[in-house]
């Protein structure tokens, strides 16, 4: 849902580069490529740019898409589960969509969670350093 603390875009670019992932924010419509192929996210009420593929995360939508959607729209899943969505390339015409059940057998080794905490908090820290200069 919408950020408990809004992101300035100049900090959310600094973060992002920091951490070298992208982060995909509520209303904003985001780009992201992998492979050569690229398709824009749009989060919430998100504008959707029409010469772009889009997927659209809307949090008042049902979890899932159903198969045959052109638009997947991809709404909240119970906690302890993943949505898993099946689409034709380049048409985005859904396959198949499931939400798979989080088991402990699933969950991350401990050092890949340890990892993940310590850049989160590094990334935490960073933005709320001042700016201007070292001090």
């Amino acid at each position: 849902g919408p950020e408990e603390v809004p992101i300035p875009i100049p900090s959310l670019k600094k973060l992002t580069g920091a951490i070298g992932l992208s982060l995909i924010v509520w209303q904003r419509a985001t780009k992201l490529t992998k492979r050569g192929i690229t398709v824009t996210v749009a989060a919430g009420e998100a504008d959707i740019p029409a010469d772009q593929p889009v997927i659209r995360f809307d949090r008042s939508a049902t979890p899932l898409p159903q198969p045959g959607d052109a638009l997947p729209v991809l709404g909240d899943v119970a906690k302890g589960n993943l949505a898993r969505i099946d689409m034709t390339w380049p048409d985005r015409i859904v396959i198949t969509a499931q939400t798979i059940l989080v088991t402990i057998e699933m969950l991350p080794d401990p050092t890949i969670v340890a990892v993940v905490e310590l850049v989160k908090q590094e990334a935490q820290q960073s933005m709320q350093q001042p700016r201007g200069g070292d001090a």
